[in-house]
């Protein structure tokens, strides 16, 4: 696989989006309030929509406002932080609430002890 499709693929386009939203977030915390455009965007979106690329998103008290093709109108000129993405993916925040309270590949008998010791809390 040569180093273009690597920069293409859909991993790498997670990370990058990951690490974009880290990077805006102390812009945003920084502001605590006023407009923050981000331009250039590759949005997922989470509904199961293809991606879509060229997209301008705009957050106003550290909140998305608005979600726009790049170059709409409605768009602040003059926006109080201004970010590039380059076309790196944004996506939703992701919550990992996968967990396994009652197994343990160690110790055969730990989901007899977690409901034991739930039982009594």
């Amino acid at each position: 696989m040569d180093l273009w499709s690597r920069v293409r693929s859909p991993g790498l386009g997670a990370f990058v989006g990951l690490a974009l939203a880290a990077a805006a977030a102390p812009l945003v915390a920084q502001q605590g309030s006023g407009t923050l455009v981000i331009r250039r965007a590759t949005l997922i979106d989470g509904t199961g929509a293809p991606p879509r690329p060229g997209t301008t998103l705009v957050v106003r008290d550290g909140r998305i406002a608005a979600i726009r093709p790049d170059g709409s109108p409605d768009i602040p000129n003059a926006p109080d932080r201004e970010m590039d993405a380059g076309g790196a993916t944004v996506i939703p925040g992701l919550i990992d609430a996968h967990v396994h309270l009652a197994t343990n590949s160690n110790e055969d008998d730990w989901r007899a002890r977690t409901e034991r010791a739930l039982g009594e809390w």
